[in-house]
């Protein structure tokens, strides 16, 4: 079995040691980070398989064999990343997350990850699965079914070096059944080597967040305005998670332009002229949870009511229909700006 750290690990791991880990013994092999790392992308998973326990190389079991049949579908070439686990061994039966040694292992291991990415610098970093992406960003839930964090772009500042994270799942998680998110990872793949040649396109959202009677009149004006055969009025609401009551409205009727109000008696007036504009369209994610609540509430909806969510259902029947799942592939709206030392939440429309 190899060596911890191996010797033959040159200059990268020098002067590091496995000693007092609670995997120093129990823990099979070790790993060596795999590929050139020419485009500028790191992928993490999260530690040696059997059979890797064995070459000392990152994904070349059966993880390893998805994420190459997912890569030889377009022109993405494995040896173009950098590979890399969270745990640079193999844990007792494969068995990471709930184990004694889950944190301690991590913490170990964390002078190995600190290496690997300021010694390649990455512009990318790809977190894939649960546990690298607590590792890399301190948050959880990378296919929650509400706000699933994969797709997303975040900051990152880690070992004092600034770069893109963008998770995705696991390969093994798409053995598990998953198969139809092939094309998911694909295209969160192709989005993190795209964000390393190119950065961040320019996006500057207009989100009235605290909008004042004025914003709200002057938004419901330009909304009127823009009313034509090509222009469609969007709508969501937000309600009490017990009793579903109304507690917020966002709308729009142009792209990275949005105004949210609170369901108040103030703005009532102007939500209702909202609804009484001429658009073709009345566009929502999951209209017959929505619709039924305005009206209830005493609101008449004008134009025809288009289910945004039913056509996504009709189009990837396989794929969840959360609405934080499937902006990902729309927006290049973020989902957070995090760093690996402390976490924040940003609120958006």
């Amino acid at each position: 079995m190899l060596d911890k750290p191996p010797k033959n690990a040159g200059y990268l791991f020098r002067n590091l040691s496995c000693k007092g880990c609670l995997l120093e013994h129990k823990g099979a092999g070790f790993s060596q980070p795999d590929g050139s790392g020419r485009n500028d992308v790191l992928l993490v998973g999260e530690a040696l398989g059997k059979t890797e326990s064995y070459t000392g190389k990152p994904f070349v079991g059966a993880a390893g064999y998805q994420l190459n049949r997912t890569l030889k579908r377009t022109q993405l070439n494995r040896d173009d990343f950098k590979i890399w686990n969270i745990i640079a061994c193999r844990p007792p039966n494969n068995r990471l997350v709930g184990t004694p040694w889950h944190d301690g292992a991590i913490d170990q291991c964390r002078q190995y990850l600190e290496r690997v990415i300021l010694d390649m610098k990455p512009k990318v970093i790809v977190p894939m699965g649960g546990v690298a992406l607590k590792s890399i960003l301190g948050i959880n839930g990378i296919m929650d079914r509400r706000a699933p964090k994969r797709g997303y772009v975040y900051d990152l500042e880690i070992f004092g070096h600034s770069c893109l994270a963008l998770p995705t799942m696991h390969p093994s998680y798409v053995l598990q059944g998953n198969a139809p998110l092939t094309w998911v990872q694909l295209h969160d793949l192709n989005k993190a080597v795209h964000l390393a040649s190119n950065g961040e396109e320019p996006y500057h959202p207009e989100y009235l967040m605290h909008p004042s009677r004025s914003d709200v009149n002057l938004f419901v004006t330009k909304a009127g305005e823009a009313v034509g055969d090509d222009t469609w009025l969007t709508a969501d609401i937000e309600t009490a998670r017990h009793t579903h009551e109304i507690e917020r409205i966002s709308f729009a009727y142009k792209a990275g332009h949005a105004i949210t109000l609170p369901w108040k008696d103030e703005h009532l007036d102007n939500i209702q002229k909202l609804f009484q504009l001429s658009f073709p369209f009345l566009v929502f994610w999951n209209a017959p949870f929505d619709v039924p609540r305005l009206k209830d509430a005493g609101m008449v909806l004008k134009p025809k009511i288009y289910d945004a969510m039913q056509s996504w259902h009709f189009l990837q029947s396989d794929l969840p229909k959360a609405l934080g799942f499937v902006s990902t592939f729309f927006t290049p709206c973020e989902n957070g700006r995090v760093s690996l030392i402390k976490s924040r939440s940003v609120i958006l429309a």
